[in-house]
């Protein structure tokens, strides 16, 4: 949409309708210190503190200061987000923020966003398409090898923008299934370097039938929610003075620890959420009419919940205006690693960091065409698609769940590295790209010798002082653990 507004000419080249993206199917929120009583200050300080030690201040402050301007953007295009009677915001509390700031729409905020977004944008929509490869030469990007209907075709253009999405899907408990990192990993192979992939964010709560999980908001425990036992015990309190609204990894292994030592299952249970008087089916619409689809009624009964590989904090590593190491490519999203996460990410800044980084991307693209233009011919590379890749992608997501979960060892890392590598070397069915980035990861939480955030080691269970960076990866360190 900025771009346009610049005026430049865009193509979005998209896999599926954006009804499948994560951002439209973003439930709780999006953070903002909009409040008279909130500042951007406070808002940095909870993001910093929950990112332990390895977010970027510039980033962060970008997030918090942009933000608030980002979201007023939002307000003047017509996103409905509540409000009281008098017209003020409505606001929530989400996981370890200090301050209610999470403005909502009920519960689909992220389809109400989207939706907005997708019609005030100009520019033009290519459906149905996927990535194949990107056109880089001598460390520039040209454009990208897409297929579609079953034709491969190049398409040049001055700038390319991934906007892909996470790599969650490559795990078995999954609340984003269809985000497999292949994106990303073309980028690595091509040059790109990556940041933080060892941290992955387990999503405390969702409902899960085998494989097929639905993401329970944060927001339904910012509201009052409760985790409990098979017993009818609630116990977070045992784990953290925070209770439920700890940070996001310690709620999650918390549910994990308990589960496995008192061999239970665990609910969270939405009935002090009626005794503040608040209609659950008309706070949270969406969550209600699904659960009782899955035959669960969250007014009468508490809901079996367990955690799913949710968000990919690392990413295609970027500068705070989307710059990859690839000139010509930026990334934005949850493909991207800008460093406003560090080592965990506070709830419902990612929808910020979308709209904040992706504002600062365009301006960025805006001024650098002038330069890129003197630099673009049209490189007269072969490329080389592979053909669809069928099958092998359960036994990878089993292999990331058991291996490279919430608790992760040098014996279950070691095994997923060894496990990955046979099946890339002999197996030529197995997915290439989602499991470049999956052995990547688990590379990662081997060499982090340590436990930060939302990535724990259990030979490991403190954070090292000598950990507090960033992690850095390029193709080159693949190549000494598989070939490739």
């Amino acid at each position: 949409k900025k771009l346009t507004e610049l005026g430049l000419q865009v193509l979005v080249i998209s896999k599926d309708n954006y009804t499948e993206t994560a951002s439209y199917l973003a439930q709780g929120g999006i953070a903002g210190a909009i409040s008279p009583e909130d500042s951007p200050r406070l808002h940095y300080e909870d993001t910093v503190r929950v990112g332990r030690g390895i977010t970027k201040p510039e980033s962060v402050w970008a997030l918090v200061e942009e933000g608030v301007e980002r979201i007023v953007d939002l307000v003047n295009i017509g996103v409905p987000f509540e409000r009281e009677k008098d017209g003020t915001f409505k606001f929530t509390r989400e996981s370890a923020h200090s301050y209610p700031r999470i403005l909502y729409c009920k519960d689909e905020t992220g389809k109400a966003i989207t939706e907005t977004l997708v019609k005030s944008f100009g520019g033009k929509v290519v459906y149905g398409c996927s990535l194949k490869d990107l056109i880089v030469e001598d460390g520039r990007c040209f454009g990208v090898v897409i297929e579609k209907d079953g034709k491969v075709e190049k398409v040049f253009s001055l700038s390319v923008v991934l906007a892909t999405g996470g790599c969650c899907g490559i795990y078995e408990k999954s609340s984003n299934p269809r985000a497999i990192g292949d994106a990303t990993a073309i980028a690595l192979l091509k040059g790109a370097e990556l940041a933080n992939l060892e941290f992955v964010q387990f999503h405390p709560t969702a409902n899960c039938v085998d494989s097929n999980c639905f993401l329970v908001s944060e927001s339904v425990r910012g509201e009052g929610a409760i985790l409990i036992d098979g017993m009818g015990n609630r116990f977070m309190e045992k784990y953290h003075p925070l209770k439920e609204l700890a940070p996001r990894d310690v709620v999650a292994r918390a549910i994990e620890e308990h589960r496995r030592t008192f061999n239970t299952e665990i609910f969270i249970d939405f009935s002090p959420i009626a005794k503040r008087g608040i209609k659950i089916s008309e706070r949270f619409p969406h969550i209600y009419k699904v659960l009782k689809q899955r035959g669960f009624d969250p007014e009468k009964e508490p809901v079996p919940i367990t955690p799913v590989a949710h968000y990919h904090l690392g990413g295609i590593k970027t500068d705070t205006f989307g710059r990859t190491t690839i000139k010509g490519l930026y990334a934005v999203g949850e493909c991207a690693c800008t460093g406003c996460h560090g080592a965990n990410r506070l709830a419902s800044n990612s929808l910020l960091e979308c709209l904040v980084f992706a504002n600062r991307t365009a301006y960025r693209i805006y001024a650098d065409t002038w330069y890129l233009k003197r630099t673009f011919t049209r490189p007269e590379l072969p490329v080389e698609c592979e053909e669809p890749e069928s099958s092998g992608l359960s036994e990878l997501k089993k292999i990331m769940w058991d291996n490279v979960g919430i608790t992760r060892t040098r014996e279950s890392l070691e095994r997923a590295i060894e496990k990955i590598g046979v099946f890339l070397e002999k197996d030529k069915t197995f997915p290439k790209k989602p499991a470049i980035l999956g052995i990547y990861i688990a590379i990662s939480a081997l060499e982090r010798k340590e436990s930060r955030g939302c990535h724990f080691r259990k030979d490991f269970p403190e954070e090292r002082e000598d950990y507090k960076r960033e992690s850095t990866f390029t193709v080159e360190k693949l190549k000494e653990f598989v070939k490739v």
